[in-house]
């Protein structure tokens, strides 16, 4: 295979178009390969469809170095429809972009078609139209919730210490000029007591 010596280099699939992705390339079995993308994660490639291949160098291949800690896992399989049957009932991004776009649950695999659930339809995708594949990777909704807790908490917390060191900075220096104040009338009084003492 003419792509085996690219595994785990940066690779630019499809020059352009709403297909083209860059990513680094984890795996090519006999009829696609695996890539490793920033906008959509793992992304299966149906070979038959692939137009091109290039290996990022130089400045593109420097713009990846923050992206090189990843090391995503994928689906191996045999070949691609069995890739498909693993995606069963997973939500699932068939194509980048363009109208052959579809995004939905994966119900069931025919025998040449899928078909995808969105909110309103049921989709049947020929295989044969399917260029690249994903899995939508599911939020935690209630790990962001309480993230988003936590943060609000600490900053919360954060202007209320703000907040106290303000009024106690405050007190602080009303304390001190009372203290100064005290001490000049202090002063002046016994300054007033040492002159009529003078006098007499």
């Amino acid at each position: 295979m003419y792509l085996y010596d690219l595994i785990g280099k940066k690779v630019r699939v499809n020059n352009d178009g709403p297909e083209s992705r860059s990513g680094r390339l984890l795996h090519v079995e006999r009829d696609y390969l695996v890539l490793d993308t920033k906008e959509d994660g793992v992304v299966y490639y149906n070979l038959e469809h692939i137009k091109s291949v290039s290996e990022l160098t130089g400045n593109h291949y420097r713009d990846w170095e923050d992206f090189w800690p990843r090391d995503p896992s994928f689906i191996r399989a045999f070949n691609f429809w069995d890739l498909l049957r693993s995606l069963i009932n997973k939500k699932i991004q068939i194509n980048r972009g363009g109208p052959d776009k579809v995004v939905g649950h994966f119900a069931e695999l025919g025998p040449g078609f899928l078909v995808i659930e969105d909110k309103k339809d049921k989709i049947r995708v020929p295989i044969f139209h399917i260029k690249n594949v994903s899995v939508i990777q599911k939020k935690d909704k209630f790990f962001d919730q309480d993230r988003d807790k936590k943060d609000k908490s600490k900053r919360g917390k954060s202007s209320k210490d703000d907040r106290n060191k303000k009024d106690n900075s405050k007190r602080d220096k009303n304390s001190k000029d009372k203290r100064s104040n005290n001490g000049k009338s202090n002063n002046k009084s016994k300054n007033g007591k040492s002159k009529k003492g003078r006098k007499n």
